[in-house]
């Protein structure tokens, strides 16, 4: 029998060879998100990753801040909602796709963010707002501590 059997997943997103890979939990973005963002980017905490990568992130944030930032409701519309679950998969996708990406995912908590955003479907308006800058403010940093292109 082959022993590389034993060490894979089963359906469950268990792992029975002893070597599962931590759960990502939903965390709530504190509020001094700004000086987080200085913070990982001053000390370079997130890895070679580059502005274009970066960018490319802050893309697809925008493309759903850009039609909530005019509603008054308390939470994401059911068009946002969804375009917020396929941008959760499309930044692990490409965290697991290039180490640059995944350490500046992992360093900033990102998908954790994410996830707080998504747990709380009523009245995530703000909290996505508020990712969103904190996303902006990475970039920022990173050009301002002279990070790569």
């Amino acid at each position: 029998m082959n022993n590389n059997r034993n060490n894979q997943s089963n359906r469950g997103g268990q792992n029975t060879g002893g070597n599962a890979f931590p759960e990502i939990k939903a965390l709530p973005l504190p509020e001094d998100y700004i000086d987080i963002a200085d913070k990982l980017m001053r000390e370079r905490q997130c890895g070679g990753i580059t502005t274009t990568k970066i960018r490319k992130i802050i893309a697809m944030f925008m493309e759903i801040f850009n039609v909530e930032l005019g509603s008054k409701a308390a939470g994401l519309s059911t068009e946002s909602y969804r375009k917020l679950q396929q941008l959760h998969i499309r930044v692990a996708y490409e965290a697991g796709r290039d180490r640059d990406v995944k350490k500046f995912v992992e360093a900033t908590c990102l998908l954790s963010y994410i996830k707080h955003v998504e747990a709380h479907k009523d009245s995530n308006r703000q909290s996505f707002i508020e990712l969103t800058h904190y996303v902006e403010a990475l970039v920022a940093y990173h050009r301002y501590y002279g990070g790569k292109d």
